[in-house]
């Protein structure tokens, strides 16, 4: 009996040391995770962001629930481009913590990169329902609702986020976007005023009240905040190919044309931009450079190249294209 009793307290004190040996392997395992987290969070801050997809990936293999973990590679993936994979992670997240306001909108932020504007409204609104006072995903919802050509339902969300946030400049400006989409432009001037009031050096918001002001005639206007938002980004094709449309508008072409010009060193493919180079030449009846112009713009856009090929042959005069 006695025999019996030792055995017994040995296969007890056996299985208690297995025990507390697996308890210690689990804890340091999800101490691992923690830290491989931790070291992730560090290198997305830093800008790091395959270097962070790959410390939370390690992370989520460690520790397979780690909610935190798939939201942030998700985040990771976004910057990399990889938007499929964020959306993946990020159902992920949302597939273990259904209540993840955070992770509902960032999933509908990476839907809305990928096109999918219906499956970035319902993650967006699921995101809202959750989280009524959430401005950003508001401002996400906007953009969706713009994206998917709905002017109004867009005005309606970047409204709501600005009213949850009155500081919310971003929000304006995008709000002033959506405006000029519905050809409100006296609207958008207000509101991208009040986007630059709230951050000067927002340069998209000069851009798109250039837009506005250009479209309510208010030419001298227009050039000052396309100049404006040039001083910020010089780097913005786009704005010198508007600015040169305006200067077009004002009769000044060879103001125009060197916009053009310099829109087309920023972006050599720039089609739009060449179309209206060529506009010019044959406003002043230099047809020579209006067809350098068409044998540019061939290859890179056979619509536009036909119309300014057959303006050419037939003296006809074009409007320029900007946006």
């Amino acid at each position: 009996m006695e025999d019996v009793m030792k055995r017994a307290i040995f296969l007890w004190s056996a299985f208690s040391l297995v025990l507390a040996l697996n308890i210690s392997a689990s804890t340091q395992t999800l101490e691992r995770a923690e830290a491989l987290y931790e070291t992730g969070a560090m290198q997305l801050d830093r800008g790091r962001y395959r270097e962070a997809a790959e410390s939370f990936d390690e992370a989520i293999r460690l520790k397979p629930d780690f909610v935190l973990a798939y939201n942030d590679r998700g985040y990771a993936y976004d910057k990399l481009a990889r938007y499929r994979e964020a959306v993946e992670s990020y159902r992920q997240a949302v597939l273990l913590k259904p209540d993840y306001a955070v992770a509902y909108n960032n999933l509908g932020v990476a839907y809305k990169k990928l096109k999918l504007s219906a499956q970035a409204v319902e993650a967006l609104k699921r995101a809202i329902s959750l989280k009524p006072d959430y401005a950003a995903a508001y401002y996400n919802l906007g953009a969706a609702f713009y994206e998917a050509g709905k002017g109004l339902e867009a005005v309606a969300a970047f409204q709501t986020a600005i009213s949850l946030k009155p500081d919310y400049a971003e929000g304006y400006s995008n709000l002033g976007v959506a405006y000029n989409g519905l050809g409100r432009y006296a609207e958008a001037i207000e509101t991208l005023k009040r986007a630059i009031y709230l951050q000067p050096n927002l340069a998209v918001a000069h851009r798109n009240l250039g837009f506005a002001l250009h479209k309510t005639g208010r030419f001298p206007e227009a050039v000052e905040s396309y100049r404006r938002a040039l001083a910020i980004n010089p780097v913005d094709a786009e704005v010198y190919n508007n600015l040169g449309v305006v200067y077009n508008d004002m009769r000044m072409y060879r103001e125009g044309i060197t916009c053009y010009r310099q829109a087309i060193r920023l972006k050599p493919a720039y089609a739009e931009a060449y179309y209206n180079l060529g506009a010019v030449y044959l406003v002043l009846n230099q047809k020579s450079n209006a067809l350098h112009q068409y044998a540019m713009l061939k290859t890179l856009d056979s619509d536009l190249a036909k119309d300014l090929f057959s303006a050419i042959y037939q003296d006809k005069l074009l409007n320029a294209i900007y946006k």
